[in-house]
């Protein structure tokens, strides 16, 4: 087997039905006979473990070749294969940020711009097929544009774990968001969890109509009532004063 750094090993056995084939293995795997005939080893089977201090990457090519007792050689087998022990590291940053909002109540954050999300992720092994953040946001609104299908850039590294994975989502239209994101990467490993954002995009301004219940001329009246209509989605008594 050999990697992207150019390690290789190598062995050669001579097996019979006699042979003592852990011992007889140079690299010392051990080889099961499972089927004989007379005094010839007909078919073996060895397992192989490739230690992830050496091995946790990928371009894994491993090469079987085998020769039989007469000298014919047996068909090369080649398989290829990556080992990925590492979970992706997700990061998440708004802008604006939280401690920007206009508002804050019930556990969400107004807003009356736009707002956007950069999402990192730090993986050798990533698909953006396997993003798909709609299932992140819960919306009451008009989800963002180009979700399900962002555009990822990539920070290439040396070592290819900390190569980072970055796309944004913007947050234009008026509506209620709940995100949650997480990540799975190609070798069914799971990013860290990031905390629930909650907000609230609100670019509309409300509408006000003072309507009096006496409105003749000269305007002189011991009293008179006056109706204040609002016409708001996100209204709050508490923030109404005269």
């Amino acid at each position: 087997a050999s990697d992207y750094n150019n390690k290789t090993y190598t062995g050669e056995t001579k097996i019979d039905k006699d042979t003592d084939v852990s011992d007889a293995d140079p690299l010392g795997f051990s080889w099961t006979i499972t089927d004989t005939d007379k005094n010839l080893a007909t078919e073996l089977t060895k397992n192989i473990t490739l230690d992830t201090g050496h091995f946790d990457c990928n371009f894994i090519k491993i090469t079987l070749t085998a020769v039989d007792n007469c000298g014919f050689p047996i068909t090369e087998v080649e398989e290829n294969i990556s080992i990925d022990t590492k979970p992706p590291v997700l990061e998440i940053s708004y802008s604006p940020s939280k401690e920007e909002a206009q508002y804050s109540k019930n556990g969400y954050e107004y807003y009356n711009s736009n707002r956007t999300a950069t999402i990192t992720v730090t993986e050798r092994n990533f698909d953006p097929a396997d993003f798909d953040v709609t299932q992140f946001i819960a919306v009451e609104g008009t989800l963002p544009a180009l979700v399900g299908k962002l555009n990822w850039s990539r920070e290439y590294s040396e070592y290819l774990d900390t190569t980072k994975h970055i796309a944004e989502i913007t947050f234009a239209e008026d509506g209620k968001f709940d995100v949650d994101f997480d990540y799975i990467d190609l070798a069914k490993n799971k990013a860290n969890d990031i905390a629930k954002e909650s907000f609230i995009i609100d670019k509309t301004k409300p509408v006000m109509t003072v309507t009096l219940e006496k409105n003749s001329t000269p305007r002189y009246y011991q009293s008179n009532t006056a109706t204040i209509k609002i016409i708001e989605h996100n209204f709050d008594p508490d923030s109404a004063h005269l």
